[in-house]
């Protein structure tokens, strides 16, 4: 008789673990499988919550280039509609000597820019520095701001040796008719002063005219998440880059939490 209760008792103690083994198992890989469908979408979360920021950041820098060009360009815009210079335009060969040393003391947000003052034809009656020493008259801009169809000109462009600045054009104007342009041209490389973070910052700007890249403001990032807009009211197109470091490590810390979390949850319940 005590033989028996005693084989009962053995069957009933491996039949418990029997039943622990399962339901361990059963715990360990639902929880597995728990954790991996959880562990993609936090990725996937993760991701789209960075490419939506980067996305926030790039369209506010593409914003910020364009708004300080355009408050450069009104600036010029005032210049322009000075007596001083409309007379120059009107009347070049009184004082071209007084009217280039005006232009010359010009300051623009901090900036002297290299300007040049041309006439109806676009040839021109004064220009502040010989660099970049290019010549106007074969632009299509300069006689659709002549003409009237065009009332300002902002675009890239580059010297022989390859320096690239910015060229901002609006018309001297006398009784609202077109008498004459005055043109602005910045170095590229102020562009950085747009911006209000660091060069060292873990993100970059990149501008390409074309496929050329023509200016990068920040460092180079080990793992770049990039986004690109093509802004062709300005001839570029503006490539943005942040580092992807940062989202990969808060990823994977989410991920071990979670995997901690569930191997607690998975030893919890077995032992129950």
């Amino acid at each position: 008789m005590e033989t028996g209760n005693h084989n009962n008792h053995t069957r009933t103690i491996k039949l418990n673990r029997l039943l622990i083994y399962f339901l361990l198992a059963f715990v360990f890989l639902f929880g597995g499988s728990f954790y991996v469908l959880t562990s993609v979408r936090v990725g996937n979360a993760i991701k789209r919550l960075h490419q939506k920021a980067l996305e926030h950041e790039m369209q506010d820098n593409a914003a910020l280039l364009r708004a300080n060009l355009e408050n450069r360009v009104s600036i010029l815009r005032d210049q322009a509609q000075l007596p001083l210079i409309i007379n120059s335009v009107m009347h070049p060969e009184q004082d071209p000597v007084g009217i280039k040393d005006y232009l010359t003391n010009i300051s623009i947000f901090g900036s002297k820019p290299r300007f040049a003052l041309l006439d109806f034809t676009g040839i021109p009656i004064a220009v502040t520095k010989t660099s970049p020493g290019l010549e106007y008259d074969s632009f299509p801009w300069l006689s659709e701001i002549l003409e009237g169809r065009k009332k300002q000109q902002i675009s890239l462009r580059s010297t022989a040796k390859g320096k690239y600045f910015w060229e901002l054009a609006v018309p001297v104007e006398y009784n609202n008719n077109p008498e004459g342009v005055l043109v602005a041209d910045f170095p590229l490389n102020q562009t950085k002063n747009f911006f209000y973070w660091d060069e060292d910052s873990a993100r970059a700007l990149i501008l390409f005219q074309g496929k050329k890249q023509v200016l990068r403001y920040g460092k180079k990032l080990t793992h770049p998440v990039s986004k690109k807009v093509d802004l062709p009211e300005l001839g570029i197109v503006m490539q943005y880059e942040i580092d992807g470091a940062a989202a990969a490590k808060l990823q994977k810390n989410l991920l071990l939490q979670l995997l901690a979390i569930t191997a607690i949850t998975a030893v919890l319940f077995g032992y129950i």
